[in-house]
């Protein structure tokens, strides 16, 4: 899930970071400038970015399958992978 640091704003680095562990999310996270990370998606994805959080579903083979914008609950994610899985 992709946050961003906005160097304007320190303690929004810090707010984004904290929720990792406040929420005891346990998946890998991206945390980083804000324009570097909504051009690494928008170029990822081919779409232009929705917002945060945003999830990126890849296949074990390590190739994009799914990205979603905006929050979204984790049976919707993991129905996705359910049929979507070989």
């Amino acid at each position: 899930m992709p946050g961003w640091r906005d160097d304007r704003k320190p303690d929004l680095w810090r707010a984004d970071a904290g929720f990792i562990d406040k929420d005891g999310i346990e998946f890998t996270n991206l945390i980083g400038n804000y324009d570097a990370v909504v051009n690494m998606l928008e170029n990822l994805t081919g779409e232009p970015w929705e917002g945060a959080p945003t999830f990126l579903i890849y296949s074990p083979a390590g190739e994009l399958r799914a990205a979603k914008g905006g929050g979204t609950p984790a049976k919707y994610i993991e129905a996705y992978i359910k049929k979507n899985s070989n």
